[in-house]
This record gives C-alpha cells, sequence and structure tokens, in this order.
C-alpha cells in the first residue's frame, strides 16, 4: 500500500554544476594615483653623462658679454634674469643631440632627465630659448662652434650626424656639367680667367660710359654699314 496522497514524477537528473573559476588577480594602472617622489634633479644622470661634461664646459666660458646685457642687478628693481649659462648650455647640448628646434628644445625640457637636469629648476619656455638664440646670434654662433669644434678635438663628444637647414633652388646647369673632378676644380680658373678678360676688354671713354664693342651700329662698324646698304637698296 503506497502511503502517498499524490503521484510523484520520476526524479529529474540535474546536471552537474561546475565551479567557476575566479578572476585572475593583476595590478592594473592607475594614472590618477597622486604619488609623492622625493627625488632630486643631481641623482636622475650618471656621473659620466654627457650633460654634466657640456654644463661644466659653459661654466668655463666667458659669458661677460651677456651678462652685461642684464638691467636687473643686486641691490636693485627688477625681477632676477635667466643665468645664460642655462640657455648656453641647453643650445649646445641640443646641438650635439641634433635638435635645432626651440620648440622641441622645450619639450625635452619638460620630458627629458638631461635637459631638465641643466634647467636645474629655472623655468624656460620655446620663446625665451628662440630669444635667446636671435638676440645673440654672433656671439652664440661663434661660441657653439667654437665648443663643438674644442669638445670634438678632446675626443670629448662625437658628431654622428651633421645637418645643414638650406632652401632648394632650381639650377640652370647642365645634366652633364662636373660629372668629374677635373671639371670641377677647374671651374674657379676659367671663371677667374673670365673675369680678367671681362676687365682688361672694357675700355672706358672719358666720359666714362665703356666703349661701344666692334661692329655695332654706335661703333659705325661692318654692322652700320650693313644696315646702311640695305636700307639704301630699300629706298632705290
Amino acid at each position: 500500500m503506497n502511503d502517498t496522497l499524490f503521484l510523484l514524477p520520476p526524479p529529474v537528473e540535474r546536471p552537474q554544476q561546475t565551479e567557476a573559476r575566479p578572476a585572475a588577480r593583476v595590478v592594473s594602472p592607475n594614472r590618477e594615483q597622486l604619488e609623492l617622489r622625493a627625488v632630486d634633479l643631481e641623482s636622475l644622470l650618471p656621473a659620466d653623462h654627457r650633460a654634466r661634461l657640456v654644463w661644466d664646459f659653459v661654466t668655463r666660458l666667458d659669458l661677460t658679454p651677456l651678462y652685461e646685457k642684464i638691467g636687473s642687478v643686486e641691490g636693485g628693481a627688477g625681477r632676477p634674469a635667466t643665468d645664460p649659462r642655462v640657455p648656453m648650455a641647453l643650445w649646445l647640448y641640443a646641438t650635439l643631440e641634433g635638435v635645432g628646434s626651440a620648440r622641441a628644445l622645450d619639450r625635452l625640457c619638460d620630458e627629458h632627465d638631461a635637459y631638465r637636469w641643466l634647467c636645474g629648476g629655472v623655468g624656460v619656455n620655446h620663446h625665451s630659448l628662440a630669444d635667446f638664440r636671435v638676440e645673440h646670434v654672433e656671439f652664440l654662433d661663434r661660441t657653439l662652434t667654437t665648443s663643438i669644434a674644442s669638445l670634438m678635438a678632446t675626443g670629448a663628444v662625437t658628431l654622428e650626424r651633421v645637418a645643414q637647414d638650406g632652401v632648394r633652388v632650381r639650377a640652370s646647369a647642365g645634366a652633364a656639367s662636373f660629372r668629374r673632378r677635373s671639371e670641377a676644380r677647374a671651374a674657379p680658373r676659367r671663371r677667374d680667367r673670365a673675369g680678367r678678360g671681362a676687365e682688361a676688354g672694357a675700355a672706358r671713354r672719358p666720359g666714362g660710359d665703356l666703349a661701344p664693342a666692334p661692329g655695332s651700329a654706335a661703333a659705325g662698324g661692318s654692322g652700320a654699314t650693313a644696315a646702311g646698304r640695305r636700307g639704301a637698296g630699300a629706298a632705290a
């Protein structure tokens, strides 16, 4: 005798549930996290870095002409000016690294440790860097040229690549011009001979004008005679 009041359905076999794998635990970047770093500029560069060599070299240069143009002096009014050694060292190091743009140099002063070390906490921007190069163009060109030559002579630095900024112009030379080295070397001599010949043939009259070329109408040469004959024939 069955004690159940209702007929029960047959038991249904349920599939066995597998345990889900826990998510991987990783450290993801959090760029909004504030950080306080105790870092000094002196520890950013090794002792033998080229930027240190450039700064030591600049400190030995005579920059008196640049200091004399600074209006603010000790004991007087005015905002302190940027030490000329800072932009001088920046441009010298940038030249060695192949950087010639004031904006690129300004960006490197914020991003590159070597340029930040040369600044030493002194604020610069592309305006001040460009103004320094324009206002002292002769002194800067002479000093940078001498400085790079001195550093290269001692073997302290090497210029792996040298670039010259210029403008392309259309030349009127032929396709076969100066294909041989002998022709290129002989060109200045031919130019000098042509110049001396022109000076010798340019005999001047008392009035200061150049003598007319032989055979011209003003000289009464064969050219004028031939023209007169043609005119006479046409009139006849």
